[in-house]
């Protein structure tokens, strides 16, 4: 093999390359600091990158003029199109062996040797320990787990779902909705690791989730908006949390629909909830509506999105005032919605507030 050293601006990427490699131009090029060359970057005879296009993203990173190339002029044009993609994929197959990784990751600590040169963080290598030592530390807190999603899978921070509904509110894919399970006792407190309980309800961002077993437990948002309006103004990282804790279900977010806002901020609230809720199903999330009542003005829109038929409809009465006005309203409020969506279950999350009239 002819290595050359060509001068950056001489070779260019390719323009067409389906592989983002953003994240990664950082640590190469602190590999590339720390080791300096090692693997050149393979071009056509055009002078356009096959291999290598971080590589190259790093070198310009540091400010390098020269960089060393391989010129692949065995190949074909189909042939470098596929190696192309197959240099990228490959990497996709590998896995690591955790017990070796780690043996590897101590000498070099032991060597006094920087182990972020390596391309893992501080929290990557905890995690691995962790996971090689088999023992399972349940977390505290809800925003003790990572955002990041494994493998080529990604989530967007923007989507827009095409809807008739009114103001295109999102609708819900009915196949991707559940019924909630029996019995359920609703969680908050320090350690759930002694409690005795089929399945847990827990309202995001409130109490400890140590020992909490999320694979049996519903995630509710009956709670104040600040602790999960990032769900709406970081959907992919919120979202993100919740796959690595993957729950039993979630439902959709219970954004405030209070009786003296405009109107107009009902409909922003009821429209967030589906979007939300929409998009937790495009991540793969079992979900179960949220139904918001407010004033009779926002009987227009508080079912759009919301298919009929389905296993089970979530309201909450924890903030009904505990007079009998309020409970008339509440009553025919959940008749109409039970009349108009005809859901088989009905879970209510209430706080004293008289139910068996409502």
């Amino acid at each position: 093999m002819d290595v050359q050293e060509v001068g950056i601006n001489s070779i260019h990427p390719y323009d067409k390359n389906p592989r983002v490699n953003k994240k990664s131009i950082d640590i190469v090029a602190r590999s590339l600091k720390e080791f300096g060359w090692n693997q050149p970057i393979v071009i056509d005879t055009n002078k356009i990158i096959i291999c290598g296009h971080t590589r190259f993203a790093a070198a310009q990173k540091l400010g390098m003029r020269k960089v060393p190339v391989l010129i692949a002029d065995h190949l074909s044009a189909a042939q470098v199109q596929a190696y192309r993609i197959a240099d990228n994929k490959s990497a996709e197959k590998s896995e690591w062996d955790i017990s070796m990784l780690l043996e590897e990751i101590e000498a070099l600590r032991v060597s006094e040797f920087d182990t972020l040169q390596t391309g893992f963080t501080s929290k990557e290598i905890a995690n691995l320990e962790k996971k090689l030592s088999h023992v399972d530390t349940p977390d505290e807190h809800w925003d003790d787990v990572d955002e990041d999603i494994g493998g080529a899978f990604a989530l967007k921070a923007n989507m827009v779902f095409d809807s008739d509904e009114p103001f295109n509110i999102p609708m819900l894919d009915a196949t991707m909705c559940c019924a909630m399970p029996e019995p359920i006792t609703c969680w908050a407190g320090p350690d759930a690791s002694d409690i005795k309980s089929p399945h847990h309800f827990y309202n995001v961002n409130t109490d400890s989730v140590r020992g909490l077993d999320f694979t049996k437990t519903v995630i509710g948002f009956y709670t104040d908006d600040e602790r999960f309006e990032s769900f709406w103004t970081r959907p992919d990282a919120a979202t993100g949390k919740l796959l690595n804790r993957n729950p039993y279900a979630v439902l959709s977010p219970n954004y405030s629909m209070w009786f003296h806002m405009p109107k107009a901020q009902k409909i922003w609230n009821t429209y967030r909830s589906r979007w939300v809720g929409k998009y937790f199903q495009e991540a793969g999330l079992k979900v179960i509506p949220d139904v918001n009542f407010s004033d009779p003005s926002t009987l227009r829109f508080r079912y759009a999105g919301i298919p009929k038929n389905l296993p089970c409809v979530s309201i909450q009465l924890q903030t009904a005032k505990k007079v009998d006005e309020e409970v008339a309203a509440k009553a025919e409020a959940i008749r109409d919605m039970i009349q108009t969506l005809k859901p088989q279950s009905l879970f209510v999350y209430h706080c004293g507030v008289r139910i068996d009239e409502c």
